[in-house]
């Protein structure tokens, strides 16, 4: 604003002397134009330095600026359903798991539950093997029996169910439990591998503990 007050003031006063010798005025007048020119280019080629300055800097920050930091997400609702699974397994709980072999002249209520397997015997008979699963066990066969006559000794002939897998369910043979010979047995596996049998042959059928046989599956 002063700067231009002053070329006003510069200007009037040539003006003024212009009334006494116009070529005067008239050089005057150039000079001060080509000045004035010259201070405005100057003038607009600092401001278009500090512009470009101003960019420069604004990139190089942009440049320069941390990473941002990735928070990795956790899924709970997996992590949850894991520590569920090993909860409710017998082994990581701790749970002693066991096998109970009920032998019955009656047909036992379990037979009522739509998860309970039906397996018949090799012997016809209303004679009832009840088999309580509490855990897990593997490799679950039905076995027949022969009587080696060299030898004087049982052995196994064939195998004729195998289940899999059995996790807390119970499974009934209905069969006839010889006096003599027996005919047939199961047998079966923990998860560590331990190999477990059952010979089905005559034992007190009543209700004394002898028609009870409880094993610990490790």
């Amino acid at each position: 604003m002063r700067k231009m007050i002053s070329t006003a003031l510069v200007l009037a006063t040539f003006m003024l002397i212009g009334l006494v010798n116009v070529p005067t005025t008239q050089i005057l007048l150039r000079l001060t134009l080509k000045n004035s020119i010259k201070k405005l280019e100057e003038a607009i080629m600092r401001f278009v330095y500090v512009i470009l300055f101003s960019a420069m800097i604004v990139m190089y920050s942009v440049g320069c600026a941390a990473p941002a930091v990735n928070t990795p997400t956790v899924n709970t609702s997996t992590e949850t359903s894991a520590n569920q699974s090993a909860a409710s397994s017998p082994a990581e709980s701790n749970i002693q798991e066991e096998l109970i072999i009920k032998a019955s002249y009656e047909k036992p209520l379990s037979l009522n539950n739509k998860n309970t397997i039906l397996l018949d015997g090799l012997l016809d008979g209303e004679e009832y093997i009840e088999v309580i699963v509490n855990g897990e066990i593997f490799n679950f066969e039905q076995i027949e029996l022969i009587w080696n006559e060299s030898k004087s000794v049982i052995e196994e002939k064939e195998t004729v169910k195998t289940i899999e897998k059995l996790a807390n369910q119970t499974l009934v043979i209905k069969t006839s439990q010889p006096e003599g010979i027996p005919t047939e047995k199961i047998k079966w596996k923990s998860r560590t591998g331990k190999a477990y049998e059952y010979i089905i042959q005559e034992s007190s059928l009543d209700d004394s503990d002898n028609s009870r046989t409880k094993f610990e599956i490790n």
